[in-house]
């Protein structure tokens, strides 16, 4: 099969059927194809193919899920969301999706980065005012959480990180503005999505030179 292709479900169907099951079954489910649907050396070959059947922009929104930006992701840090708990603040284009394989090894073209109420939650927690406890690191603000997109769409260095606690690989992203800004990302392969994870803030006297 020529991965760069594009097939329809129903060619793809008849090309591969098995995959194309995988493929439909976690995308019912919402969540990553895994092992156990499919054989592991061909995971990559399904997400592109996945990507492929359904364009980048004309997927159906998750529910719950919207496309935006900052007045987005600011009405959801002021508890002012109407109808939402997730943004979709941008998509991952051919230039980025290159750096990330380059850097990662991960392939996320036409991915969307994704910020929702749990990481919201999890950063104000973690590294909030009053609840930073490493004496490296700048609190979290409101108006760095807002700086989201500016990180993804041109860090500094990118580098793979860890697996999270979901199992699913992450992508660590590091941009210096002013102090060091490092934000993680997970990868979600079954929605497609960039999921912002955490994001740390270390003070410019600490900074090494733009890594973690």
């Amino acid at each position: 099969m020529n991965l760069d292709a594009l097939f329809t479900l129903a060619e793809h169907l008849a090309r591969d059927p098995e995959a194309a099951r995988a493929i439909q079954k976690a995308q019912a489910e919402e969540r990553p194809i895994e092992k156990s649907d499919y054989d592991q050396n061909r995971r990559g070959r399904i997400v592109h193919v996945h990507n492929k059947v359904l364009p980048r922009g004309q997927e159906q929104l998750p529910a719950g899920v919207v496309r935006g930006g900052k007045a987005e992701i600011a009405a959801l840090l002021n508890n002012a969301a109407n109808g939402f708990t997730a943004v979709r603040f941008g998509d991952v284009d051919t230039n980025q999706a290159r750096r990330i394989h380059n850097a990662t090894g991960f392939e996320v073209e036409g991915f969307h980065h994704r910020i929702d109420l749990a990481a919201i939650n999890h950063v104000r927690k973690h590294h909030g005012p009053g609840r930073e406890d490493d004496p490296a690191l700048e609190p979290i603000t409101d108006d760095d959480i807002l700086a989201i997109q500016s990180i993804v769409a041109n860090p500094d260095h990118i580098e793979r990180g860890k697996d999270q606690d979901t199992g699913l690989p992450s992508i660590i992203y590091t941009k210096k503005m002013g102090d060091t800004f490092v934000m993680v990302e997970e990868i979600r392969y079954g929605r497609r999505e960039l999921a912002l994870k955490t994001l740390m803030k270390r003070r410019a006297k600490n900074d090494p030179g733009g890594r973690p």
